[in-house]
């Protein structure tokens, strides 16, 4: 488990000095951002660039905390690289768009760090996974050394705060999102698959920055907070973001179950500035994504279920043996009585689709059920692979 000191510094503008000076005294309060980078190093800059929004709608990372980090980091003889996979596609023309519109290519212009154009998608490997082991990565990660989360202070009306642990995600590259998406029966299985997703780059991933100087309310509407969090485990800096905003961490479903998983701790150190003053206590923020017994939950299911591929047991056709129970580890096949005798019926609220059913079936007549909305992914997923095999 990473670190779980967290440090806090009131900044209360987007004046690239002022950032690149609190961004030191954070870096100093966790032993110096030398510890973390060394000479010659290649560092991915790892920023929000949420639906290529520009940065006066407060949904991307502010391109002047990109500019500060990137000239600290710079200045100790680093190589920086500004890497995202923003909505849609994942090929250059798209990642071209967005870099204008978030003005990270003004960052890039100051020379101090690159935008990556390699469109490229990489396999990484998590074997001890609970949801996905194998994952479709942007290929940039591969090139660095160290990767830098650069998170922004944003809220969503199903996923609850953002924050630094999912920006994560943005890891994933383009359309591939919807993949993963389309396999989370269950708010709490998305949130699975982002740990997973973060123990894949756990160790690259040395330090995780939240820009909150102006935050996105769930309404969207942008809220001054003036808070700029610094640490090396990026659970605890989203803990500290929602005290910020007068939230209790323990509600948090994704932080609970980053504490199941060993990665996280509430127990954590927080340093620097005083967050009482900070305190926020009608920010407009919804905790239905975040509640493990929320009507948001059951909105996200309907939601995704649409695209869900699942497991599906004629009952005219099942033998019902048992096997199948026996070994879904989800506990989530029953038998049930009907017109044809006994038969396995999956509970999807539970299904986790790690379709061992249909693996260990003895008699193969259990079959993936492909829905509608699902389809266009799936070709194009394929098309994509096919084309960059070609």
């Amino acid at each position: 488990m990473r670190d779980t000191k967290v440090a806090l510094k009131v900044c209360n503008e987007y004046d690239g000095d002022m950032i690149a000076g609190k961004l030191k005294e954070g870096f100093d309060l966790l032993g110096g951002l030398s510890n973390y980078i060394k000479p010659g190093h290649t560092v991915l800059i790892k920023p929000d660039l949420y639906n290529c929004s520009e940065p006066n709608q407060a949904k991307t990372t502010n391109p002047n905390v990109v500019s500060a980090l990137a000239e600290l980091v710079y200045k100790i003889g680093a190589t920086c690289i500004i890497a995202d996979s923003p909505k849609g596609d994942f090929k250059q023309s798209n990642l071209d768009n967005a870099y204008v519109k978030t003005q990270m290519l003004q960052v890039s212009n100051n020379g101090h760090a690159m935008l990556n154009i390699n469109d490229d998608i990489a396999i990484a490997t998590n074997p001890n996974g609970e949801h996905c082991r194998n994952v479709y990565v942007i290929d940039a990660v591969n090139d660095a050394d160290v990767i830098i989360n650069v998170g922004k202070f944003r809220c969503d009306k199903n996923l609850g705060l953002i924050g630094c642990s999912q920006n994560i995600f943005g890891l994933i590259p383009g359309k591939f999102k919807e993949l993963i998406k389309s396999r989370c029966h269950t708010l709490k299985s998305y949130y699975n698959y982002i740990h997973d997703i973060y123990e894949v780059f756990e160790d690259k991933i040395v330090l995780n920055i939240l820009d909150g100087i102006v935050a996105s309310e769930v309404n969207n509407d942008p809220r001054i907070l003036n808070t700029i969090l610094i640490g090396e485990n990026p659970y605890a800096v989203d803990s500290v973001a929602l005290k910020v905003i007068n939230q209790n961490p323990q509600d948090s479903l994704l932080l609970n179950e980053s504490v199941r998983r060993g990665k996280f701790s509430f127990d954590l150190e927080l340093v620097g500035d005083n967050i009482e003053p900070l305190i926020c206590s009608d920010f407009h923020y919804t905790s239905f994504g975040e509640n493990v017994k929320s009507a948001s939950m059951r909105k996200f299911r309907q939601e995704y279920n649409s695209y869900q591929k699942r497991p599906v047991i004629p009952s005219n056709l099942c033998k019902g043996c048992k096997i199948c129970i026996a070994n879904c580890p989800m506990k989530a096949i029953s038998m049930q009585s009907g017109q044809f005798g006994e038969y396995a019926k999956v509970d999807y609220d539970r299904c986790i689709t790690c379709l061992k059913c249909v693996d260990n079936c003895p008699y193969k007549v259990i079959k993936t059920k492909t829905p509608i909305k699902y389809r266009p992914i799936d070709r194009m997923i394929k098309k994509s692979l096919r084309e960059r095999k070609d």
